[in-house]
């Protein structure tokens, strides 16, 4: 049964195909052919409406202005035109519709505010499109915008930035903004409770080179701040290993009293930038032990303490740090 109904099905593609191979077949479709070209050119002849979409971009609008109302993003414009036209607007990308509010009076004290849109349509609208093509409309007109004056406030910049660095590279100075201060804009209930702004959070793994990014502000909402972006840098080096050797220094000392260690001098190791590498004295650093410690004490051996490095030293550490004292008494002049 199945092989009948398989070989029915056989004959019938064979036919099928003889049919499509022939005079007829080719005739029947060249002349299809011609009648679906000449229909498509007769239709793209054609007059048609359409409305096509152009952006709105708007720039130097003023950080101290908040508009109340939402501002349009568009013009929507309706053409009357032939086909052709009509569908090659269809792909076209437009530039969109500069407004500049630098070319406003937004400070006046009228809270509502009208930008005729004429010269701007005659500006970036008429130019992207063809000269056969009829404007009927278009929509807005005009914007009407309502506004409102903002109070203002000048805080610090704070950059929230987490980075990781390669081994052997550190943070070689502190992590700087530029500027390190903006003027925010905004109520003045939420200003009064500012004092700094923080950058939006940054994170960046196994480096080792000076980090330098641009960043947003994380701001409040109904805030603005200008300017909005902040630099920031983050300067890294790679640090190797020195050595000094320092005198120990005995704190609280009285006037008649000597205090000598056995060692007098102790070996320090620490990490240091190339670039300070050469600028290392001894005069950086103090080693001290105290005297009011000695006294109290009944060992004749002091545990020496770090007391002071230089900020850009990383990981300062003595190799021995204790030293055997011995007290003298200084005879006064």
């Amino acid at each position: 049964m199945q092989n009948t109904e398989k070989n029915k099905l056989t004959k019938i593609l064979n036919k099928m195909k003889a049919f499509l191979f022939t005079r007829d077949a080719l005739i029947f479709l060249f002349f299809l052919i011609c009648s679906a070209i000449f229909w498509f050119t007769l239709t793209i002849n054609k007059t048609y409406e359409q409305n096509i979409s152009i952006p709105i971009e708007y720039i130097n609008v003023p950080p101290e202005i908040e508009f109340t109302t939402e501002l349009p993003d568009s013009f929507s414009v309706k053409l009357k035109d032939k086909g052709t036209s009509i569908i090659s607007y269809q792909f076209q990308e437009f530039d969109p519709v500069v407004i500049n509010f630098n070319d406003y009076s937004v400070y006046s004290n009228n809270n509502t505010w009208t930008i005729p849109t004429s010269t701007h349509f005659e500006k970036f609208v008429k130019k992207q499109i063809n000269q056969s093509s009829i404007i009927l409309n278009y929509y807005p007109e005009e914007i009407v915008i309502e506004k409102k004056l903002l109070d203002s406030k000048k805080v610090q910049v704070k950059p929230l930035v987490n980075i990781n660095l390669q081994k052997q590279y550190f943070l070689c100075d502190s992590i700087t903004t530029l500027p390190d201060s903006v003027t925010l804009y905004g109520y003045k209930e939420i200003l009064d409770s500012l004092d700094e702004v923080y950058t939006e959070e940054y994170t960046s793994d196994n480096l080792k080179d000076t980090l330098k990014a641009t960043l947003q502000l994380a701001l409040p909402p109904h805030c603005k701040a200008n300017p909005s972006k902040i630099d920031v840098t983050a300067p890294i080096e790679f640090y190797t290993e020195s050595e000094i050797d320092l005198s120990i220094r005995v704190k609280n000392l009285p006037e008649n009293i000597v205090v000598k260690t056995i060692p007098e001098k102790l070996n320090l190791s620490f990490l240091v930038g190339l670039s300070r590498y050469k600028d290392i004295r001894p005069s950086d650093f103090i080693l001290s032990i105290d005297y009011e410690s000695l006294r109290q004490s009944n060992s004749n051996t002091e545990t020496v303490s770090i007391e002071s490095f230089p900020a850009h030293i990383k990981q300062p550490y003595l190799k021995e740090n204790k030293v055997k004292w011995l007290i003298e008494f200084v005879e006064p002049k």
